[in-house]
């Protein structure tokens, strides 16, 4: 076939919304022996969950796709990690540069789950299945989120500093910073 799923994984087209529906059921219902097929693929024969993941018209795809994961990780956690190793897991990189509002339910719920883990489970997750920091205080549609108290610590103020949202809490690091003295400034690690 020459459709790039791959690529195809990006098209916020309502139509192709409809296509990528189909493929993810399609991919959803496999089993192991299947699954082990879908390893061979070329990047362009699969879709590419990076991609869907930060897709703003595909939210409720996620969505859905999120429970799927939940219930793998709870009673069949060997075909997670067999769709982990063949990429075939939300990308909550990713999905941190979601501009969907509704993409920040996910990620609110993500943070709730990584904030249960002790800190060796955390560092045990792979990259793809982190919050990502840098995205995310990027992310105009995570405003809310990172003028929580509780996150203060983990934004990252460089990367906060091109979101147009963000100029309350620019404002309030300014400050912060320049009540330090200037050797506590020059320690100071989270600059914008």
């Amino acid at each position: 076939h020459n459709i790039d799923w791959g690529y195809f994984s990006k098209n916020t087209n309502p139509n192709a919304i409809l296509l990528l529906e189909e493929e993810i059921d399609r991919e959803m219902k496999w089993d192991m022996r299947q699954l082990d097929s879908h390893a061979d693929l070329e990047s362009d024969e699969k879709l590419n969950w990076g991609f869907l993941s930060s897709n703003p018209k595909v939210v409720h795809i996620l969505e859905k796709k999120w429970k799927e994961e939940k219930r793998l990780m709870r009673d069949n956690i060997d075909k997670y990690n067999r769709l982990k190793e063949y990429d075939m897991i939300l990308s909550w990189k990713y999905l941190s540069i979601n501009p969907e509002p509704d993409a920040m339910k996910l990620i609110k719920e993500k943070l709730k789950q990584e904030s249960e883990l002790s800190v060796e489970d955390y560092n045990m997750l792979d990259e793809c299945e982190k919050i990502d920091w840098k995205l995310l205080s990027s992310n105009p549609a995570a405003i809310k989120i990172l003028s929580l108290p509780e996150y203060k610590d983990k934004i990252v103020y460089n990367y906060l500093s091109k979101n147009p949202e963000a100029i309350k809490l620019i404002k309030q690091k300014i400050i912060e910073e320049g009540l330090l003295s200037d050797k506590a400034y020059k320690e100071f690690k989270n600059k914008i």
